[in-house]
């Protein structure tokens, strides 16, 4: 069975940009000054931010490895077609694809934090970490066989 998993990253850069203005905004330094305009991202860091989705893409792709049969990479999104098993449960196919989308934000974060504001750092490398495990788990569930009377 042939499944997609589609990553639009103007979707991931808009939440990468919201979480960094809030963290930013909700964050201080030592005198009491907010940080919004060191953490939050900008059209201008957008070079940067590709590099770490590059890296978050390499990061995501071998947990699919087992039952990758391509990878699409365009230039605003990338698909991941999925051959998986007939007894695969396709209720956990979107909470796979969420936790696919959630992993991209949280290691660019993560990258980003390294960067910008190294105490929010460790919070989002486990997040996304998390995020792989969740993946992990899920992609192997399997429908238990359904037995057919013989007529």
């Amino acid at each position: 069975m042939l499944h997609d998993v589609t990553l639009d990253f103007a979707d991931i850069f808009d939440q990468v940009g919201r979480i960094s203005a809030n963290v930013g905004a909700s964050s201080a330094d030592g005198e009491g000054s907010v940080l919004y305009d060191f953490v939050a991202t900008t059209r201008y860091d957008r070079e940067l931010l590709d590099r770490f989705r590059v890296e978050a893409l390499s990061a995501l792709t071998p947990v699919f490895s087992q039952f990758m049969s391509c990878l699409l990479n365009g230039k605003e999104t990338v698909t991941i077609r999925l051959d998986l098993p007939g007894n695969f449960n396709v209720q956990y196919l979107g909470p796979v694809r969420g936790a696919a989308r959630d992993f991209m934000v949280n290691a660019i974060l993560a990258s980003w934090f390294g960067i910008k504001a190294k105490a929010e750092q460790e919070q989002y490398a486990q997040k996304a970490a998390a995020n792989l495990a969740d993946i992990d788990a899920k992609i192997y569930i399997r429908r238990a066989p359904i037995r057919h009377e013989p007529k």
